[in-house]
């Protein structure tokens, strides 16, 4: 069973140094090649470390990118009754518009690249 303890180590692997008022937490995956599962999985483990202040009343959340890892942060936030604002320069899984002819497999290991 998890505790405390291992949300905070959760919570520390994702949040960014900065002295701020609110934490800022990070999902980018910038390493060598990530299949979509992965990135949900981050999302997955820090929506489990962030719940007991996401269930609080009134919290609003912003997530910045709407691939992968964005959007299921986002959706599971919401579900948690935060309100959630999500940014994107583009459309959202942009990659994927257009491609009603294959599904995105999560297992993919070249996204977002073209030739996924």
């Amino acid at each position: 069973m998890c505790n405390k303890a291992t949300e905070e180590i959760i919570k520390e692997h994702f949040r960014l140094p900065a002295e701020l008022s609110c934490p800022i937490y990070l999902l980018l995956c910038n390493g060598g090649r990530v299949t979509v599962r992965s990135q949900q999985m981050r999302a997955i483990n820090l929506i489990w470390a962030l719940r007991p202040e996401l269930q609080r009343c009134n919290r609003s959340v912003a997530v910045i990118g709407a691939g992968a890892a964005g959007i299921t942060f986002a959706a599971e936030a919401a579900k948690l009754g935060a309100t959630v604002h999500l940014f994107e320069s583009s459309d959202l899984m942009h990659l994927q518009v257009g491609s009603f002819h294959r599904p995105l497999h999560p297992e993919i290991y070249t996204w977002p690249e073209e030739t996924a």
